[in-house]
Formats: C-alpha cells, sequence, structure tokens
C-alpha cells in the first residue's frame, strides 16, 4: 500500500503526474486491487483525460467483478466513469454508469447525477436553440421554442488547455485562433479552446454572440478603460444566457425568459475581446506596436518569450519591474516594433530597451499601474 499511500499524498496536492507514477506501480505490484485502479482514474478525471478515466475505469470494474471487491468500490468507480462521460458529452453513457452505479449502491449524489444526464439526454433529443445568420455578427444561436429562466440551454463545448499547455504552445510558436476561447467558469487556471464546427447538436454554446464589443478607437489608456466600462455595461444588460455556480460547468443556462426565435447573447468580457483585437493586427497595421501595448495594459497580462527561449507571462503590474533582456523580447517580440523605429531609437543616447518601453507606456498615456481595470 506504499505506492498507493504515497499517491494519494501527491493527489492532494494536485501532483497529478506523480500520483499517475505511484498508482501504476500499485497496480503492477497488487493488479487484483480495485482501489489503485479507481484512484488511477480519479487523476485522469483531473487531468481531463476523459478517454483515459473510462478506459481505466471500465478496468476497474472487470478487476473488481473477479475478485469479489466491495459493491460500494465498485459503484464509486462507475459513478467515476459516469462523470468522465459527462465531460464527453456522452449523455447515453453516463446515463448507464449511474444508472449502474446506483445498482450497487445508493448513494444521494449519484442520483442527483442521474437526474442531470437524464435532463441532457431528453435536451440532446429536443434541442431548445439552434444556430442561424446573425444580424449582430455572423453565426449566432437562436431559441427554437420559448425558454423559461434557469433553464439549461446548450453547451459551451471545446478543449480544456491549463497555463502549462498554453505555454507551451507558445513556446511552439503554434497558431492559436482565440475566437472561440473563453476562461473556465470556476477556476481562472484553465481556458476551454471553443470548437469553430459543433460535434454535438448541444455543444453550440461557443457560437453565442456577445452583443457588442469594446469601441476602442483611440490610441490612450483612459479612453481604453472607459470604452470597456461601456462595453460591460451594455454586453451584461443584452446578455439572456449565463453559467451557474451549481450547473454543470460548461453548460450554459437562460439568465432570464427567452422568447422563440430571439437570438442569445453571452457576456464574454472585455479580455477575450482584447486578444481578439491583438490577434488581428499585422505587420502593416498602423502603430501596431503601440496598440498591442494598449491591449495588454487594458488586460492586464500576456504570453510571451524571454532570451532564453522560456515562454512567461508578463503581468503589466510588473511593467517597470522587469530585466533589460526581458524588456527586449516584450520590445522586439511581443509588441513587434518595427526595426527601422527601434534602429532610430537605438541611435539616442543612453539608449535602453526600458527607457523604449517605458516611452511607449507614455504615449498611450499609463501614468501609473494602480488604475487597471479590476
Amino acid at each position: 500500500m506504499e505506492h498507493k499511500n504515497q499517491g494519494n499524498n501527491f493527489f492532494k496536492i494536485r501532483n497529478f503526474a506523480q500520483a499517475k507514477v505511484c498508482y501504476e506501480k500499485a497496480i503492477k505490484e497488487d493488479p487484483d486491487n480495485i482501489i489503485f485502479y479507481s484512484n488511477l482514474a480519479a487523476v485522469h478525471l483531473e487531468e481531463h483525460a476523459y478517454q483515459e478515466c473510462i478506459v481505466t475505469c471500465k478496468e476497474a470494474v472487470k478487476v473488481g467483478n473477479a475478485n469479489n471487491a466491495d459493491v460500494k468500490q465498485i459503484a464509486k468507480v462507475l459513478a467515476r466513469m459516469g462523470r468522465a462521460y459527462m465531460k464527453e458529452q456522452n449523455f447515453k453513457e453516463a446515463t448507464n454508469s449511474f444508472e449502474n452505479a446506483l445498482s450497487q449502491h445508493k448513494l444521494d449524489e449519484t442520483a442527483s447525477l442521474l437526474l442531470e444526464a437524464k435532463g441532457f439526454l431528453r435536451l440532446e433529443n429536443n434541442p431548445l436553440v439552434e444556430v442561424r445568420l446573425s444580424n449582430i455578427h455572423g453565426k449566432g444561436v437562436f431559441a427554437v421554442q420559448d425558454i423559461k429562466k434557469d433553464e439549461a440551454v446548450c453547451l459551451y463545448d471545446g478543449k480544456l488547455m491549463d497555463e502549462v499547455h498554453l505555454l507551451k504552445l507558445v513556446k511552439a510558436k503554434a497558431t492559436m485562433d482565440r475566437e472561440y476561447w473563453m476562461n473556465h467558469p470556476r477556476d481562472p487556471r484553465l481556458t476551454l479552446c471553443g470548437y469553430k464546427t459543433p460535434k454535438t447538436v448541444l455543444g453550440i454554446g461557443q457560437i453565442i454572440n456577445d452583443y457588442r464589443k469594446p469601441e476602442i478607437v483611440e490610441l490612450n489608456f483612459k479612453h481604453g478603460i472607459t470604452a470597456c466600462e461601456e462595453y460591460v455595461i451594455a454586453s451584461r444588460k443584452h446578455q439572456n444566457v449565463t453559467f451557474k455556480a451549481d450547473g454543470m460547468d460548461f453548460c450554459l443556462y437562460a439568465a432570464k425568459d427567452i422568447n422563440k426565435d430571439e437570438e442569445l447573447f453571452l457576456h464574454y468580457g472585455y479580455k477575450i475581446w482584447l486578444e481578439t483585437f491583438t490577434k488581428d493586427l499585422t505587420k502593416e497595421s498602423t502603430n501596431g506596436h503601440l496598440w498591442r501595448l494598449l491591449y495588454w495594459a487594458l488586460d492586464g497580462e500576456v504570453h510571451g518569450m524571454v532570451g532564453n527561449g522560456q515562454a512567461k507571462v508578463f503581468r503589466i503590474g510588473d511593467a517597470y519591474d522587469f530585466d533589460e533582456k526581458e524588456y527586449q523580447s516584450i520590445v522586439e517580440v511581443l509588441l513587434a516594433v518595427p526595426q527601422e523605429a527601434l534602429e532610430k531609437t537605438k541611435r539616442i543616447p543612453n539608449f535602453s530597451y526600458r527607457s523604449c518601453f517605458i516611452s511607449m507606456m507614455e504615449m498611450i498615456d499609463v501614468d501609473h499601474v494602480e488604475s487597471f481595470l479590476d
């Protein structure tokens, strides 16, 4: 049991990589113990490796049945498999898993999960919304029947990534289309990279439009603050779907009564729009480097690379505290200051990348970092 206990300790501190190693060693030493498989499946679930979780749960049930394991343990594994199927939006298999779990051992939590799975299965067979052309932007999501406040509407579907994975993509200079990305509604460390092409009839939440976007038309930080504040007020006023704290992670619920044929609107948040604006800048964009700086200042942070090739999150709150190598990366890579302009600036006596950066901060009227948006 030594490896299992070590794995539990790692699990408690969310070191899932080491926990997985320990549980795999425990299984190798005693392949007939259902608990080791169950714990390994829990790691897969926490790491969002849902298919691996399902496979491990099936193996756990097989081992448990062959070795007369406690029915409570078998029920626990079946419920965990049901959770993984829910994350995969396979509500039919989730329903089967929860029903099998309850047949082994009845728990109120499992019964509640079964009701939720059945509800999504009904919604999948009788959708409340569909994708149509929108007058706001491209495609949108519209109600096909009247929807009451607090009703589950659809799912925001995509691939989950944590900050570590995002930084790896930055380091690899991978193309990242953030059009349908959003922060996890309850875990700020995670980002949901929404699928452009829906994979299920329910997974269309990422197509839902925001009613408006920040109208930032001046290279001025204070103007940007005002534009973002005005956006938040207007966007929230027209928002009619939302996430619920006690609901499924990426399920959208009606925030108010929605009439048939009414378009659904979701408040994206100004940070998503700032990322979009930054992505849309090109080499030909006039003062593109200053616009990048402005969007970064309003956002509060940006992912980039330092001189040694390491990925890093640059926080604007540290704007005056980077070292010279970091300022060089910011000026040359993150902001992509045109080479001609940079060479001209370098001819100024006592040039430094820090002084170059600070001068650009002054150009967009950022006078102190305490004034940034919350």
